[in-house]
């Protein structure tokens, strides 16, 4: 049996995809995960993005934990990725919902 729902983009990745499993304390009830990322064919060009969301991320109930991803795709362009974690859903909120992030 195929771990591959049809359709999926699972079915583009290399078999040596390494799998991801995060861990959050017992007590914490609803857990809120944001992807955030850039791509070009310039990797110079995504730091700009990543440093201003990075800033973003630093304001006021913003993730409690940050992790970044960078990647070249097949077709050439760089991939960079800020996966953000928020333990609660109104930090997520409160932060989403201020002006500047919400620009």
């Amino acid at each position: 049996m195929s771990n591959i729902v049809e359709g999926s983009r699972q079915e583009n990745l290399p078999a040596d995809f390494p799998g991801r499993m995060v861990e959050v304390p017992p007590e914490v009830t609803h857990l809120v995960f944001g992807t955030f990322g850039v791509q070009s064919r310039q990797p110079s060009a995504n730091g700009v993005f990543i440093d201003a969301l990075r800033a973003h991320c630093r304001r006021p109930s913003g993730p409690a934990l940050i992790e970044r991803a960078h990647y070249v795709d097949p077709q050439g362009y760089a991939c960079d990725l800020l996966l953000a974690y928020w333990l609660d859903r109104e930090a997520y909120h409160a932060w989403v919902t201020q002006a500047a992030v919400a620009e």
